[in-house]
């Protein structure tokens, strides 16, 4: 009987590389890959600089590389590839008009270790390590994983094994990268101490995280006219979908979810778009699992850290996690706004941009802008035709927000359903920490069914329309209409500096599946024009 040699995963990963390669460069419009699972791993895979907004930048290996790519579509055959350790599995870059369906991304070795809590008390608690845990130099660390940061350990979340889904109530230890020390006991289990304000309970699952945001599963960089369809992506040690400063991106049918027998999927968020335009939609889509939010729409704000002259100046990226991507390009629209208010300034076209290094960029405009000088900023100001669509797709049993809708332009949330632990829907434009911009222009939230939204969080919410203090409204138009709302807590929107606010229509009623948190029903402020169904007494 003759043995068959399978190819290993370095070999087969660069056969899947060169095979798109090939095709991008004899100009073919549909490539099939073969059927069947591809364990690919990166060592022999090319390899790039990458800057990928809300993700960790450095050089990493690339299994599908779409640089170039136009008029191509790749079908999957339902094909499964299943990575070894850190490579970006899609890379779509100054790419147009791809489309990229019928195949599932997994890792054989997620970031994520699922074990039972088998004692706990005061300031500790005990775990079978299942051969995928281990202790050195006093820390929990992940067994396997290849080249991923195994030793970082960011969190334990509890999870309910019925619901599948994060305990509702309990804690989120992120202080545990820093307070814990981990020993191995004379039965084969280990011992986890730490000052946590939230000890798991014996007999619940325990996910630990470990690693970092290395490597989402598809990026789409510069692009447009990109469609992923029938995709599913099971783990990514990052982000499932991370699109940047791309046009006309709609992902239809694709699901970020758990592979079967795990209760998470991917690392922090199922998709991201940071400074996209023309169409967003996502159709029909399923995320759940996640360790962070189902969407975040957003833009970038940069600080304008030195005036060069009325027409000149130097902005700043100011997360570590947006370095390196240049969101300001000639002929770009640029927007002013106040460091303190995020109030708008005005706003100019760019005339032209030199890049200093990874973190600043220098901007000639087309016309001087006498009287900016100061502590301001500036972002990059989405077409007029921005258009977000979000319909048909279910969101839920994640640790996170359901949706983050940041952006200008008009935003249709409409017949989702939602079941987040964290706030529902949230739009909030931010120059502090991670210095995501856009207040809402013309947001309508419809026909939707909001499950116990929150019910892991005490004073999370359904919706959440944020602004710092100021002196005029900052969003424009906001309508959440004809919902079924089923409330975990009293708090079910929070808003202010609205324009128009419009709440009418909706089912509001009381989950029972959850224990209740007291609240008031609604805090309004800055509100120009309120117009509000009365609220029943639940």
């Amino acid at each position: 009987m003759r043995s068959v040699v399978l190819p290993s995963p370095a070999t087969t990963a660069l056969d899947l590389h060169r095979l798109l390669r090939n095709a991008i460069a004899s100009g073919e419009k549909i490539l099939h890959l073969p059927a069947g699972d591809h364990h690919v791993e990166g060592t022999s895979l090319p390899e790039d600089l990458l800057w990928i907004s809300n993700n960790d930048p450095g050089v990493k290996p690339i299994l599908l590389d779409f640089q170039g790519a136009g008029n191509l579509t790749i079908e999957g055959n339902g094909c499964r590839i299943l990575v070894h350790g850190v490579l970006i599995p899609l890379l779509v870059r100054n790419a147009k008009n791809v489309t990229i369906r019928n195949l599932t991304i997994d890792w054989v070795r997620p970031a994520f270790t699922e074990v039972e809590v088998l004692r706990s008390g005061e300031g500790f608690f005990e775990i079978d390590s299942h051969g995928q845990l281990t202790t050195e130099a006093g820390r929990l660390v992940a067994v396997g994983g290849g080249d991923w940061p195994r030793a970082h350990l960011y969190n334990a979340l509890s999870f309910d094994a019925a619901r599948r889904e994060p305990l509702g109530r309990s804690g989120e230890n992120w202080s545990l990268e820093r307070c814990h020390r981990a020993s191995a006991r004379p039965d084969g289990t280990i011992r986890v101490e730490a000052d946590l304000g939230w000890i798991p309970p014996a007999g619940i699952p325990l996910v630990t995280m470990h690693g970092d945001r290395v490597a989402p599963a598809v990026v789409i960089d510069a692009s447009e006219g990109v469609t992923l369809e029938d995709v599913t992506i099971h783990h990514a040690l990052g982000m499932g979908v991370i699109a940047q400063i791309s046009r006309d991106v709609t992902l239809r049918r694709v699901q970020v979810m758990p592979a079967p027998g795990r209760l998470f999927s991917t690392w922090v968020d199922a998709t991201h778009f940071v400074d996209c335009a023309g169409a967003i939609r996502l159709l029909d889509c399923t995320f759940r699992g996640m360790f962070d939010d189902g969407t975040n729409i957003h833009g970038a704000h940069r600080k304008i850290v030195e005036w060069l002259g009325p027409d000149r100046f130097v902005v700043q990226a100011m997360h570590h996690q947006q370095l390196g991507i240049p969101y300001h390009r000639a002929g770009d629209l640029c927007e002013f706004a106040d460091l303190e208010t995020l109030a708008s300034l005005g706003e100019a076209r760019v005339a032209e941009v030199k890049i200093r290094n990874s973190r600043l960029q220098e901007l000639r405009l087309e016309h001087p802008v006498p009287g900016l000088e100061g502590s301001i900023l500036a972002v990059r100001k989405n077409d007029p035709d921005l258009m977000v669509e979000i319909s048909g797709c279910t969101i839920g049993n994640n640790r996170g927000r359901g949706m983050l809708l940041s952006v200008p332009g008009r935003i249709d949330v409409r017949g989702n359903t939602i079941h987040s632990s964290g706030n529902a829907i949230e739009t909030p434009p931010d120059a502090a920490y991670w210095w995501e911009s856009g207040p809402v222009q013309n947001l309508e939230i419809s026909e939707n069914i909001f499950d116990a939204c929150g019910y892991a969080m005490c004073g999370t919410q359904v919706l959440v329309v944020t602004a710092p203090a100021g002196p005029s409204d900052l969003h424009g138009k906001v309508v959440f209409r004809d919902n079924d709302v089923r409330l975990a807590g009293a708090t079910f929107l929070t808003a202010r500096r609205v324009r128009d606010l419009e709440v009418r229509g909706n089912t509001i009623s009381r989950s029972s599946d959850y224990p209740w948190f007291d609240g008031p029903s609604t805090e309004l402020e800055a509100i120009s024009n309120l117009h509000i169904d009365p609220l029943p007494q639940l």
